[in-house]
Protein backbone atom coordinates (compact mmCIF):
# COMPACT_ATOMS: atom_id res chain seq x y z
CA UNK A 1 0.00 0.00 0.00
CA UNK A 2 1.06 2.96 -0.91
CA UNK A 3 1.56 5.59 2.30
CA UNK A 4 1.55 9.64 1.26
CA UNK A 5 2.99 12.52 3.98
CA UNK A 6 0.26 15.12 4.06
CA UNK A 7 1.46 18.60 3.99
CA UNK A 8 0.71 21.36 6.09
CA UNK A 9 -1.59 22.98 2.66
CA UNK A 10 -3.37 19.69 2.95
CA UNK A 11 -4.39 20.29 6.29
CA UNK A 12 -5.88 23.48 5.87
CA UNK A 13 -9.61 24.06 5.70
CA UNK A 14 -11.21 22.18 3.50
CA UNK A 15 -14.50 23.27 1.45
CA UNK A 16 -15.35 19.39 2.08
CA UNK A 17 -15.31 20.20 5.94
CA UNK A 18 -18.88 22.31 6.12
CA UNK A 19 -20.86 19.78 4.06
CA UNK A 20 -19.34 17.01 6.94
CA UNK A 21 -20.37 19.21 9.56
CA UNK A 22 -23.73 19.99 8.36
CA UNK A 23 -23.85 16.19 7.80
CA UNK A 24 -23.23 15.11 10.97
CA UNK A 25 -25.71 17.54 12.33
CA UNK A 26 -28.36 16.17 10.64
CA UNK A 27 -27.23 12.83 12.02
CA UNK A 28 -27.32 13.68 15.59
CA UNK A 29 -31.04 14.92 15.00
CA UNK A 30 -32.04 12.10 12.49
CA UNK A 31 -33.14 14.04 10.09
CA UNK A 32 -32.82 11.48 7.17
CA UNK A 33 -34.10 13.76 4.36
CA UNK A 34 -31.03 16.33 5.39
CA UNK A 35 -28.80 13.33 5.68
CA UNK A 36 -29.21 11.86 2.33
CA UNK A 37 -29.26 15.43 0.49
CA UNK A 38 -25.91 15.45 1.18
CA UNK A 39 -24.77 12.22 0.21
CA UNK A 40 -23.95 11.55 -3.21
CA UNK A 41 -26.97 10.07 -5.33
CA UNK A 42 -25.63 7.59 -7.15
CA UNK A 43 -24.50 6.24 -3.36
CA UNK A 44 -27.87 6.20 -2.57
CA UNK A 45 -28.94 3.93 -5.76
CA UNK A 46 -26.17 1.88 -4.64
CA UNK A 47 -27.56 1.73 -1.07
CA UNK A 48 -31.29 0.40 -2.49
CA UNK A 49 -29.60 -1.77 -4.72
CA UNK A 50 -27.59 -3.24 -2.11
CA UNK A 51 -30.91 -3.49 0.04
CA UNK A 52 -32.70 -5.49 -2.48
CA UNK A 53 -29.82 -7.90 -3.15
CA UNK A 54 -29.51 -8.70 0.72
CA UNK A 55 -33.22 -8.81 0.76
CA UNK A 56 -33.39 -11.84 -1.72
CA UNK A 57 -30.80 -13.61 -0.13
CA UNK A 58 -32.57 -13.16 2.99
CA UNK A 59 -36.18 -14.32 1.46
CA UNK A 60 -34.46 -17.92 0.68
CA UNK A 61 -32.95 -18.24 4.12
CA UNK A 62 -36.04 -17.21 5.48
CA UNK A 63 -38.35 -19.51 3.75
CA UNK A 64 -35.48 -22.73 4.79
CA UNK A 65 -35.57 -20.99 8.19
CA UNK A 66 -39.15 -20.15 9.13
CA UNK A 67 -42.51 -22.66 8.66
CA UNK A 68 -44.85 -20.21 9.84
CA UNK A 69 -45.44 -16.70 6.82
CA UNK A 70 -47.12 -14.76 9.63
CA UNK A 71 -43.59 -14.21 11.64
CA UNK A 72 -42.13 -10.79 10.69
CA UNK A 73 -39.47 -10.66 8.71
CA UNK A 74 -36.85 -7.94 8.84
CA UNK A 75 -38.32 -6.68 5.29
CA UNK A 76 -40.99 -5.53 7.37
CA UNK A 77 -39.04 -3.94 10.40
CA UNK A 78 -36.69 -1.99 8.13
CA UNK A 79 -38.21 -1.47 5.00
CA UNK A 80 -42.11 -1.67 5.90
CA UNK A 81 -43.17 -3.45 2.85
CA UNK A 82 -44.01 -6.93 2.96
CA UNK A 83 -42.62 -8.30 -0.40
CA UNK A 84 -39.23 -7.35 -2.16
CA UNK A 85 -41.30 -6.47 -5.39
CA UNK A 86 -42.84 -3.48 -3.12
CA UNK A 87 -38.89 -2.68 -1.95
CA UNK A 88 -37.81 -2.32 -5.32
CA UNK A 89 -41.06 0.18 -6.18
CA UNK A 90 -40.14 2.73 -3.28
CA UNK A 91 -37.67 5.44 -4.28
CA UNK A 92 -33.91 4.86 -3.62
CA UNK A 93 -34.14 7.97 -0.82
CA UNK A 94 -36.81 5.93 0.72
CA UNK A 95 -35.26 2.89 1.33
CA UNK A 96 -32.14 4.66 2.60
CA UNK A 97 -34.75 6.50 5.30
CA UNK A 98 -35.94 3.54 6.15
CA UNK A 99 -32.32 1.81 6.42
CA UNK A 100 -31.49 4.62 8.81
CA UNK A 101 -34.50 4.81 11.14
CA UNK A 102 -34.21 1.33 11.28
CA UNK A 103 -30.00 1.01 12.09
CA UNK A 104 -30.23 4.29 14.51
CA UNK A 105 -33.52 3.69 16.61
CA UNK A 106 -31.91 3.24 19.56
CA UNK A 107 -28.41 2.85 18.80
CA UNK A 108 -26.34 6.27 19.88
CA UNK A 109 -25.05 8.60 16.94
CA UNK A 110 -22.03 11.09 16.51
CA UNK A 111 -22.89 14.47 17.98
CA UNK A 112 -22.98 17.54 15.57
CA UNK A 113 -19.09 18.51 16.69
CA UNK A 114 -18.17 15.34 15.76
CA UNK A 115 -16.17 16.23 12.87
CA UNK A 116 -12.45 16.56 14.02
CA UNK A 117 -10.70 17.87 10.26
CA UNK A 118 -10.97 17.02 6.47
CA UNK A 119 -7.99 15.34 4.98
CA UNK A 120 -7.82 16.25 0.96
CA UNK A 121 -6.90 13.08 -0.90
CA UNK A 122 -6.39 15.54 -3.85
CA UNK A 123 -8.72 16.29 -7.15
CA UNK A 124 -12.38 15.09 -6.48
CA UNK A 125 -12.12 13.66 -3.01
CA UNK A 126 -11.49 14.19 0.83
CA UNK A 127 -12.27 12.66 4.00
CA UNK A 128 -13.39 13.83 6.90
CA UNK A 129 -12.65 12.33 10.65
CA UNK A 130 -15.33 11.99 13.34
CA UNK A 131 -14.79 11.26 16.73
CA UNK A 132 -17.62 8.36 17.22
CA UNK A 133 -19.30 8.33 20.51
CA UNK A 134 -17.87 6.65 23.27
CA UNK A 135 -19.37 3.17 23.47
CA UNK A 136 -18.01 2.13 26.50
CA UNK A 137 -18.59 4.44 29.31
CA UNK A 138 -16.65 1.75 31.71
CA UNK A 139 -13.62 2.71 29.43
CA UNK A 140 -13.29 6.28 29.08
CA UNK A 141 -10.15 5.34 27.45
CA UNK A 142 -11.09 3.41 24.56
CA UNK A 143 -11.91 6.48 21.85
CA UNK A 144 -12.25 5.20 18.52
CA UNK A 145 -12.27 8.16 15.39
CA UNK A 146 -13.93 7.24 12.03
CA UNK A 147 -13.13 8.47 8.00
CA UNK A 148 -16.25 9.66 5.98
CA UNK A 149 -15.45 10.00 2.37
CA UNK A 150 -16.67 12.72 0.31
CA UNK A 151 -16.46 13.18 -3.03
CA UNK A 152 -16.58 16.28 -5.24
CA UNK A 153 -19.88 16.19 -7.45
CA UNK A 154 -21.53 19.23 -9.97
CA UNK A 155 -23.77 20.14 -6.99
CA UNK A 156 -20.57 20.28 -4.62
CA UNK A 157 -19.26 18.19 -2.08
CA UNK A 158 -21.29 14.89 -0.91
CA UNK A 159 -20.90 12.12 1.16
CA UNK A 160 -20.72 8.21 0.43
CA UNK A 161 -21.98 5.90 2.81
CA UNK A 162 -18.89 4.59 4.44
CA UNK A 163 -18.19 5.60 8.63
CA UNK A 164 -20.74 3.60 9.65
CA UNK A 165 -23.08 6.00 8.78
CA UNK A 166 -25.04 2.91 6.93
CA UNK A 167 -22.24 -0.04 5.94
CA UNK A 168 -19.66 -0.63 8.29
CA UNK A 169 -16.15 -1.34 7.43
CA UNK A 170 -16.94 -4.71 6.39
CA UNK A 171 -20.00 -3.48 3.90
CA UNK A 172 -23.05 -4.88 6.89
CA UNK A 173 -24.96 -2.69 7.95
CA UNK A 174 -25.27 -4.55 11.55
CA UNK A 175 -28.82 -3.81 12.00
CA UNK A 176 -30.17 -5.53 15.07
CA UNK A 177 -33.70 -5.66 16.59
CA UNK A 178 -34.80 -4.24 19.31
CA UNK A 179 -37.90 -5.35 21.02
CA UNK A 180 -39.58 -2.12 20.01
CA UNK A 181 -39.32 -1.92 16.27
CA UNK A 182 -40.60 -5.61 16.47
CA UNK A 183 -43.54 -4.24 17.94
CA UNK A 184 -43.92 -1.28 15.65
CA UNK A 185 -43.83 -3.02 12.67
CA UNK A 186 -46.20 -5.95 14.05
CA UNK A 187 -48.49 -3.11 15.07
CA UNK A 188 -48.38 -1.08 12.02
CA UNK A 189 -48.25 -4.31 9.52
CA UNK A 190 -50.98 -5.75 11.62
CA UNK A 191 -49.34 -9.10 11.83
CA UNK A 192 -49.84 -11.07 14.85
CA UNK A 193 -47.18 -12.77 16.65
CA UNK A 194 -47.40 -16.42 15.95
Amino acid sequence: MKRTQLSATQMRVHPALDVARELTRAWSKRDWPAVIRLIHPPAVESAKQHAVEWERRNAVWQRQRVASPKRVTMLQIIYRVSTIEELEQLPASEVLTRLLRARYYDKEIPSSDAVLGVVDEGGDRAHAILRKPQWRSDRPDWDCVDVLTLVQTNSGWRALLNCDLVFDARGGTGIGVSKEQLEEAERELGTQKG
